[in-house]
């Protein structure tokens, strides 16, 4: 399947910023099995450094669209 890395710049800069990323990565956990939610395949580690990481290297499925082009599309949604 295709794949699409998603990488969130400095995730730990700004405290509010830090929390809505752990409490994604845990909304997306959770849904795993859900047919309407993006499924979170991995997060990729960073290679063991002796200074702390900022950024968040995510691994989720390559859908074919986004909801924004869904919302402005012609297509009658049901």
């Amino acid at each position: 399947p295709d794949l699409l890395n998603t990488v969130l710049l400095q995730a730990f800069e700004i405290t509010a910023i830090a929390k809505r990323t752990l409490l994604e990565v845990k909304r997306l956990k959770h849904f795993h099995n859900h047919g309407n939610i993006i499924t979170l395949l991995n997060i990729i580690r960073p290679p063991k450094l002796p200074e702390p990481f900022n950024d968040v290297y995510v691994v989720m499925d390559l859908l074919e669209s986004d909801l924004h082009r869904i919302i402005h599309s012609k297509q009658q949604l049901s």
